[in-house]
């Protein structure tokens, strides 16, 4: 995975609104943000498939910082 697409998916996870996640389950939220990825840059399978495996692996961290933007 690049650096371009490593800032672009946690600048897209900085842009989520925390109200919107909290009525998100986090598979739909991982499948939303690789969406918004996948739409901005064009990824080949093998990219696409280490942008999911990274977005599952920091699921738990995108959905702390989510919430503590909310507080």
């Amino acid at each position: 995975m690049t650096i371009e697409t490593l800032r672009l998916l946690w600048s897209l996870v900085l842009e989520i609104s925390p109200d919107n996640v909290a009525e998100l389950s986090d598979d739909v939220l991982v499948r939303s943000l690789f969406s918004q990825v996948n739409s901005r840059i064009c990824l080949s399978l093998e990219e696409q498939t280490a942008v999911r495996s990274y977005l599952s692996a920091r699921k738990p961290l995108i959905c702390e910082m989510l919430q503590s933007q909310a507080i």
